[in-house]
């Protein structure tokens, strides 16, 4: 088919196109550098607490809400892909990643100092930080 062939319609919708994926590929190339330069290396770990140096523990919340997420866009996509339409998300879908969302703040908001009260972290001498408690007397914290 030669161009002059084309008709008005099948210009604007072949530019229309072509415009596009420009934009898509703009779009693209700007989020693969970005992430070139992000450090993911603790992407389902905790952050250390104040003064350690190291990596922090795993997260089983952070790992169910990034497993969680990406299986249910993967799956939102090869369906779209195959009807050639955009499917409907049931309620139910959007209720499980509503629960594993909310696990994951849960697991944010919760200190993680177990039985140091105020989210202190406590040893084996009886010195609590977060709340000083030392043999017994706690200086502005919790005594466990």
């Amino acid at each position: 088919m030669k161009l002059s062939e084309l008709t008005v319609p099948q210009v604007y919708s072949t530019v229309g196109f072509i415009v596009m994926m420009a934009i898509l590929a703009a779009f693209a190339w700007i989020l693969l550098t970005k992430l070139r330069r992000m450090d993911l290396s603790n992407l389902v770990c905790e952050p250390p607490p104040a003064g350690v140096t190291g990596p922090g523990k795993a997260s089983l919340s952070r790992f169910q809400f990034l497993l969680f997420t990406f299986l249910i866009a993967g799956l939102f996509v090869v369906l779209s892909l195959e009807s050639c339409t955009l499917i409907e998300i049931p309620n139910g879908v959007v209720g499980l990643m509503g629960v594993s969302g909310l696990s994951y703040m849960v697991a944010k908001a919760v200190p993680s100092g177990g039985a140091g009260g105020a989210g202190g972290t406590t040893t084996m001498g009886g010195t609590t930080t977060g709340g000083t408690t030392t043999g017994g007397t706690t200086t502005g914290g919790t005594t466990s």
